[in-house]
């Protein structure tokens, strides 16, 4: 016979927005998924004489869902010049490789107001997924944002595209850290007040 029942999450595990059932508890402790049909009788003499249903508890939030979240921001874009620019995997590895390119440019004498500084490369489209550069044929060379908006860039410009990237990603690393010794991990972890990131003014020459 069934002793009490309550709200439950189909997966211990899972975050407050996970699915749930109800629970059954019965003299021995043992739990019951309202879904069990051969508990049926057992569950409906249970509400006939006034069993209640306690209202659900959400299980505290875990370090797998703060993780979660903060990778879920790493490769989410992040804001530079005024845009917002793709930061998923194969966006960070062109960034990577522009940048590097940038500091070759800015080795050989690229000046900071010089957008044609990628010379000579024929115009290439935009990469699924990330920015892509022009140049060649005295066109400026420019980075896609995430709403398809070509920005022009200087060398310096691009340098400073690839700095911002780490310092963002590094801010979201260390804010999830941070968050994982909070007790308990506050249920709105996934609010954007925690994850600030203000990027710098300026990016030094």
């Amino acid at each position: 016979m069934f002793v009490s029942a309550r709200y439950g999450a189909t997966d211990p595990l899972a975050s407050p927005d996970a699915p749930k059932q109800v629970q059954a508890i019965d003299a021995e402790g043992r739990v019951w998924a309202l879904t069990e049909d051969s508990q049926v009788g057992e569950w409906l003499d249970y509400m006939a004489t006034g069993g209640t249903i306690d209202p659900f508890i959400p299980p505290p939030i875990s370090k797998w869902d703060v993780d979660a979240e903060r990778d879920r921001r790493i490769f989410g874009g992040f804001e530079y010049m005024g845009h917002t620019f793709q930061s998923d995997e194969f966006s960070q590895r062109n960034i990577a490789d522009a940048t590097q390119a940038a500091n070759m440019a800015i080795a050989e004498g690229a000046g900071d107001t010089d957008y044609s500084w990628q010379q000579p490369t024929p115009t290439a489209k935009a990469p699924p997924g990330g920015g892509g550069g022009g140049g060649g044929g005295g066109e400026d060379f420019y980075w896609i944002a995430a709403d398809n908006t070509k920005v022009p860039m200087t060398a310096y410009d691009v340098r400073g595209l690839g700095q911002n990237m780490v310092r963002f990603k590094q801010a979201m690393i260390r804010i999830a850290r941070d968050m994982k010794d909070m007790d308990p991990i506050p249920m709105d972890y996934n609010d954007d007040s925690y994850w600030v990131f203000i990027p710098p003014l300026e990016i030094p020459l």
